[in-house]
């Protein structure tokens, strides 16, 4: 998957950053390297959604990537599990948002089963840091290192449901579940 390249640059400042995080005495300065920590990890995450439409629109037909580089260069942060579902899905159809609710459904009551977390509230905590501290300079002061770094790492899982929702084929309702369900996922 070409998207997976980019999160090599959050990865490595993450792990650079566990080097130097025990050296460091100043809390306010280790809250500010959660603060780049966010920055750096949303803008990956940003780029891998626009590489994930720009290489499913690309396989569908050229005109359609021409178009989709045009709409989707100037995401800009918007890239909110809200946003996914109405900014960008949307423009393919509700078939695709219904796609991507049902296997960010299951991702997330698989991984918090096994215990793991919220891959949903992980994925916006991430986000908010990051606004918080891009736009009114504020410093995330609620989380630490440990869950800075996993709430990044548990919100990939959503750029991960969001590919996945665009390659499936079908999704099915069984009656007596109320939900939704992958067919060939």
């Amino acid at each position: 998957m070409i998207f997976e390249k980019r999160f090599e640059s959050a990865d490595e400042f993450i792990t650079h950053t566990d080097n130097l995080m025990g050296a460091i005495s100043d809390p306010f300065l280790q809250q500010k390297y959660l603060g780049f920590i966010a920055v750096n990890a949303v803008t990956v995450y940003e780029l891998a959604i626009k590489d994930i439409i720009f290489e499913f629109c690309g396989n569908t037909h050229e005109i359609l990537l021409t178009f989709s580089k045009a709409v989707f260069n100037r995401t800009n942060g918007r890239i909110s599990i809200e946003d996914l579902r109405s900014r960008h899905l949307s423009k393919f159809g509700d078939s695709y948002v219904r796609k991507f609710e049902c296997v960010l459904e299951e991702k997330e009551a698989e991984l918090l089963n096994l215990g793991k977390g919220s891959i949903k509230s992980s994925y916006g905590n991430i986000i908010s840091w990051r606004n918080r501290f891009a736009h009114e300079g504020e410093i995330p002061v609620t989380p630490n290192y440990s869950e800075v770094k996993s709430a990044y790492s548990l919100g990939k899982q959503v750029i991960y449901c969001l590919d996945k929702s665009l390659w499936i084929e079908e999704i099915e309702y069984p009656p007596d579940s109320g939900r939704a369900r992958l067919v060939n996922g």
